[in-house]
């Protein structure tokens, strides 16, 4: 038998939720989880909110464009948003956990413990990531479409590896239909 991990998620309007995992990335620090209906912790109010889209072919933001990130605290005892730019579009790093082809949108702004997994937005409200880390006085966040493949095989059970044959593989469009 596999064993469950079980949450509660707690909501910014204060309702709660049991919520079961569905797979981790520790390396991308992506999880997906998924809502319970039936449980002493749900409120039906918040297990019946419609899910946050994230799409694959949402465009990286360019260096100078304004964003913004919403998020919590280390305890999640306020709600932070901050406002910055982005100064880097394709950052790597050397020696950090993972993938060699993975790619971090540099931010300028100030990041706080507890904001790994918050949304940042551009001007028009569209998700182009995931804050990851904090790298000096930067934010490092993972491309929508970085976080949207993992979590797509998170969700199926499936390992989530780029594809690397010594170059770094982009997904632009079918064989029919060039992107």
């Amino acid at each position: 038998t596999n064993a469950t991990s079980q949450f509660v998620v707690r909501f910014g309007d204060g309702h709660l939720c049991a919520a079961e995992l569905r797979g981790s990335n520790a390396a991308a620090d992506v999880a997906v989880l998924r809502l319970v209906t039936e449980s002493q912790y749900s409120d039906s109010k918040a297990c019946s909110r419609q899910p946050l889209v994230l799409e694959a072919s949402q465009a990286t933001p360019r260096q100078g464009e304004r964003v913004a990130v919403c998020g919590w605290t280390q305890h999640g005892r306020e709600t932070v948003a901050l406002i910055g730019m982005v100064s880097q579009p394709r950052q790597s790093f050397r020696g950090l956990a993972e993938e060699p082809a993975t790619h971090f949108i540099q931010v300028a702004l100030p990041t706080l413990p507890g904001m790994s997994g918050s949304p940042v937005v551009n001007s028009t409200g569209a998700i182009v990531a995931m804050m990851a880390k904090k790298f000096e006085e930067h934010g490092l966040a993972l491309p929508a479409a970085r976080v949207t493949t993992i979590a797509q095989c998170l969700e199926q059970g499936l390992p989530c590896v780029p594809p690397v044959i010594g170059l770094e593989l982009e997904a632009v469009g079918s064989l029919l239909e060039p992107g």
